[in-house]
């Protein structure tokens, strides 16, 4: 499999079917150059400059909450878009869900706000000596430094600068064009990269977890040695199949491959963890597909270092047979997917 992330075209531009999201939150000062400190330690240790003091203006307790729940919504967004791109079809499920992180958001600020007194109270009295309550705004004007901004934005296509770019100068023209045309398949290769990168952090658990052998454990009733299966958790599966949908959905703006990429790692978590842990050979092929479907991975993102090891001669069962070399990108998929499913339809 010879496919790169620049050797493929999607079907369709990010523009016509995405917005890109972004979450901006700001909040009062919560550090501050310690003065007194900083003169102390310069004086005591004769060096002027050779360092600066820092001090929290608010106990990390207070103000935790707050910093939890954006960190919580960050982490969402994270999870569900692909660096920060939401496919339009998605929107509704995504705007309902992440809206309550603003919700919960504001309820922490009105309980950090109304409890102000107490706050500087608790301030003062563990920074001691070293409180200066100068730093602090007042009520209102903390009020003011806590903001909550979800903004969704159309990517970048250039074709909607036509009506810019038809008075300029042909050279100016041709610059800028080339400029929006550049920032488009940016946006395109990273949209590619992240894909890819969800995809092969999902199949590099199962990878793995396949591995993994039989336990010999000390029966504590008997003394004798019991054989268990290994611990596999369902999240292995699980990873895969949340990641599988995610990219589903961003097909129209990814290259073919992608999609073919994807559908190799559902056939692998068909077989079901309770399959993997109760099957060696289970784990034995599926192993082996999985360590070939991470090779293929890495070589579309470009990533020269050697795949796994096969560990069985069920490799070839499972393996991806090479394409023949035609004038198209496309990669023939349904021989990759037909001996992945022989390989492991006898352990379903």
């Amino acid at each position: 499999m010879s496919t790169s992330t620049s050797t493929q075209t999607p079907t369709q531009s990010l523009a016509a079917f995405a917005l890109r999201v972004s979450l901006t939150v700001t909040k009062p000062q919560l550090t501050a150059k310690d003065d007194k400190a900083t003169a102390d330690a310069e004086t005591a240790n004769n060096a002027a400059g050779a360092g600066q003091y820092r001090k929290d203006l608010y106990p990390k307790h207070l103000i935790a909450p707050i910093s939890q729940i954006e960190t919580a919504a960050r982490a969402y967004i994270t999870a569900h878009t692909l660096d920060g791109i939401l496919p339009t079809a998605r929107f509704m499920d995504f705007a309902a869900a992440i809206a309550p992180y603003e919700v919960q958001f504001n309820q922490a600020v009105t309980v950090f706000l109304n409890n102000h007194v107490k706050v500087l109270s608790e301030a003062q009295r563990t920074q001691g000596a070293l409180f200066d309550p100068s730093l602090y705004p007042d009520l209102t004007e903390m009020r003011q430094r806590f903001s909550w901004r979800l903004r969704y934005s159309p990517c970048a296509d250039h074709s909607k600068f036509a009506d810019i770019l038809a008075p300029m100068e042909c050279a100016a023209q041709a610059l800028l064009t080339d400029a929006i045309r550049e920032q488009v398949a940016e946006e395109q290769t990273s949209l590619t990269l992240n894909a890819l990168n969800k995809l092969r952090d999902s199949v590099g658990l199962l990878c793995s977890a396949s591995q993994r052998e039989d336990r010999a454990v000390v029966n504590k009733k008997t003394g004798g040695i019991d054989v268990r299966p290994p611990r596999i958790r369902s999240a292995v599966v699980d990873n895969i199949t949340e990641a599988a949908a995610l990219i589903d959905s961003y097909a129209q703006a990814l290259p073919p491959t992608v999609p073919q990429l994807v559908d190799r790692a559902r056939i692998l978590a068909a077989t079901g963890v309770q399959c993997l842990k109760e099957n060696p050979e289970a784990r034995k092929v599926t192993h082996a597909a999985s360590a070939l479907l991470l090779a293929d991975i890495d070589e579309m993102m470009g990533v020269t270092k050697p795949a796994p090891e096969p560990v069985s001669n069920s490799v070839e069962l499972a393996a991806t047979p090479e394409p023949t070399p035609a004038p198209t990108t496309e990669q023939p998929t349904q021989p990759v997917l037909d001996a992945l499913s022989d390989a492991l339809a006898d352990f379903y």
